[in-house]
């Protein structure tokens, strides 16, 4: 039983303490609210070489304890990269633990050069009471172009060779591709004497470079 001194405590507070008071909500739900949680993950090559296609194999994956419904996917275009077919992609509805895979292919600007891309990939579905719901995330691409050596011209100084004359080779090497060309050197075999390799260097796309040998002049039964 409570004295006399504890009741009238209570009568002239109303059960508060009035140093500490504590607020105390009755018959409500309390934690991390439940919802929908999309997590998209792409599967791609380490590098892309740029004016090829992107094959992308796209996961969405729903981490949360609520269904989404109407879940679709927009992939942006972006200077270097853009959808090859549509941009637009629908992936119905995601149950809570569930997932879709989707194959995607990008087209890349050949001009591109050695980057890192980010296309923007915007995600909405509707949440369980149908609130429709947006969320921006991307696909990550690391455009690495790659070299492709040609010969353009293969010429002699002096032009016509005569037996025992030494004699200048000129070659023009072209880089066609989309990435340079480092520590380029050559090789020549021809069955005479004199200097038969030499360093280049680099060599950007669409540039060439001369490759010059400096050799003996031909003897009698070479050609």
């Amino acid at each position: 039983a409570l004295g006399d001194k504890a009741r009238k405590l209570i009568y002239t507070t109303g059960g508060r303490s009035t140093r500490y008071p504590i607020p105390v909500n009755v018959n409500t739900a309390s934690g991390i609210q439940k919802q929908a949680i999309l997590i998209l993950d792409s599967s791609l090559p380490a590098s892309v070489n740029p004016g090829d296609e992107i094959p992308i194999t796209l996961t969405m994956k729903n981490a949360g304890q609520l269904l989404a419904d109407d879940v679709t996917i927009r992939i942006a275009n972006v200077s270097s990269v853009a959808p090859k077919s549509t941009d637009l992609y629908h992936l119905g509805t995601i149950n809570p633990g569930g997932e879709v895979t989707v194959p995607v292919v990008l087209l890349s600007d050949k001009d591109a050069g050695t980057t890192l891309v980010r296309v923007p990939v915007t995600v909405s579905y509707s949440a369980l009471d149908g609130t429709p719901v947006t969320r921006q995330t991307g696909i990550d691409l690391m455009m690495k172009g790659r070299a492709e050596l040609g010969f353009v011209s293969v010429d002699t100084s002096p032009n016509r060779l005569t037996e025992g004359t030494p004699f200048d080779l000129t070659i023009r090497v072209e880089n066609t591709g989309t990435g340079e060309a480092k520590q380029v050197s050559a090789t020549v075999d021809l069955p005479v004497e004199g200097k038969k390799e030499a360093f280049i260097g680099k060599i950007k796309p669409g540039n060439d470079a001369p490759v010059i040998f400096l050799l003996e002049g031909a003897k009698g039964g070479n050609h």
